[in-house]
């Protein structure tokens, strides 16, 4: 099992680098289901803010479900190059 190693942090942390400094986005956007704690938790160690609950965002397993939102701003992590 990998949960509680820090995997997940680090690839979203991966991610947001490389959205900055390949991309030049100043940006970027998640979304979890409103129980799925542990992503929640991975966003929030990877600098996220939650911004919002979106009713009905997604259609899961026949149902609508309800998304927290969260954002990273990239601009204060300047570029690498």
């Amino acid at each position: 099992d990998h949960a509680g190693r820090g995997l997940a942090t680090a690839a979203v942390r991966a991610v947001c680098e490389a959205a900055r400094d390949r991309l030049g986005l100043h940006r970027v956007e998640a979304a979890t289901v409103t129980d799925n704690t542990p992503s929640q938790r991975v966003l929030a160690k990877a600098g996220f803010e939650r911004t919002g609950t979106a009713p009905g965002y997604l259609h899961i397993n026949a149902r609508w479900r309800d998304h927290h939102l969260f954002q990273r701003l990239l601009h204060d992590d300047p570029p690498t190059d």
